[in-house]
């Protein structure tokens, strides 16, 4: 009679913790009417998320641990990184899948399936107990899922609710159909636009890079900035 306990959990948390932080960073915010899914079968999890691969190729046709590294809303990914919820750029896929290889029980027929269309990215993630039909441990992992789910949702709301200045807000929407067909604008720029003085664009412009609104380039006067968030993400003006 041994005596020690085997850990057969149904689920990976680390692996659904990635796959719901891959979800969030990698959407596309501009579908609108559509939302992140995660629903739950006996035999499988899967999570659904608006927005396909950027260059139109799918994922089913790639080779997971040659997948090129892309970040469609590098704001969030910063911040999740920064928070050490996610590891080195590029490595969301390939971590899915080595935590799934350390659970108790792994087989190649365990492996996830990622699939995408042009409008949608999804992963499913196999129960590793479905044949066995282990209820209690089935109800232990999902406590520990929605934990990590509502973490992960907190910090994206906090994310999109950056509080903005009256004056802020202002320069800013001054500034959006200038970014309609320039990418970079320079302090100069600015104030014409704005007819502000010097002083208050550049404390403006500190202020709005701080807020990771903004990203800069260059030195002084050859200091440059665009933004670094989708106009449609922006909290409302």
């Amino acid at each position: 009679m041994s005596n020690y306990r085997i850990n057969k959990p149904d689920y990976s948390d680390r692996a659904v913790f990635e796959a719901l932080a891959n979800a969030i960073m990698h959407r596309d915010y501009s579908i609108i009417g559509s939302e992140i899914h995660v629903d739950m079968y006996e035999d499988r999890l899967e999570i659904y998320s608006p927005g396909g691969m950027p260059d139109g190729s799918l994922i089913q046709d790639k080779q997971i641990d040659k997948v090129d590294s892309f970040r469609r809303n590098p704001v969030i990914a910063d911040i999740f990184h920064r928070l050490n919820f996610v590891e080195r750029r590029g490595s969301g896929l390939k971590k899915i899948c080595n935590e799934i290889s350390k659970l108790y029980g792994y087989s190649e027929e365990s492996n996830p399936i990622f699939e995408s269309t042009k409008n949608l990215f999804r992963v499913i993630l196999k129960n590793m107990n479905y044949e066995q039909n282990i209820m209690t441990d089935k109800m232990d992992n999902m406590t520990d899922i929605k934990d990590n789910m509502t973490d992960i949702i907190q910090v994206i709301t906090d994310i999109m609710k950056v509080k903005l200045t009256e004056r802020e807000k202002s320069f800013i929407t001054s500034l959006l159909p200038y970014f309609e067909v320039n990418e970079w604008i320079t302090n100069s720029t600015a104030r014409e636009i704005t007819n502000l003085s010097e002083i208050s664009v550049k404390r403006l412009f500190r202020s709005l890079t701080d807020k990771m609104i903004f990203i800069s380039k260059g030195d002084n006067k050859a200091r440059k900035y665009k933004l670094n968030i989708a106009p449609q993400t922006l909290p409302p003006m």
